[in-house]
């Protein structure tokens, strides 16, 4: 959910846990989602439910600590290929849902940058 008056936004399950807009940055080359600032080193409200309190507190200083491992994206792992065994059922075809044209351009721009960072194939 979106509080613009405040300049936050939340899960609508969640409405306790506040998130504040990201500095707006003036390019207009770039998709408004790529210009959100994520923060990956704390764990959100529903993450860790199984985790004591102090196990929480030790998982947060692991994240924060290896920092750089978590940031986005890098290359992919050498240790595993990913592969989804369908057995003798063949991946599933349907067509792709139709966009506008302004939808399919941030599409394209998008695909092309997850191809770029080998992200994609």
């Amino acid at each position: 959910m979106l509080d613009l008056n405040n300049q936050q936004w939340f899960f609508n399950d969640m409405p306790r846990n506040k998130f504040a807009f990201a500095e707006h940055i003036n390019d207009q080359s770039q998709h408004p989602v790529d210009n959100l600032d994520v923060n990956l080193r704390i764990l959100r409200e529903e993450e860790g439910r199984r985790l004591n309190p102090k196990q929480k507190d030790e998982l947060v200083g692991v994240l924060k600590k290896y920092a750089s491992v978590f940031e986005p994206g890098g290359e992919p792992t050498p240790y595993i290929k990913h592969h989804i065994n369908t057995r003798n059922n063949p991946p599933v075809s349907v067509p792709p849902y139709r966009l506008s044209s302004v939808k399919k351009e941030l599409l394209k721009k998008k695909l092309d940058t997850l191809l770029k960072e080998n992200i994609i194939e």
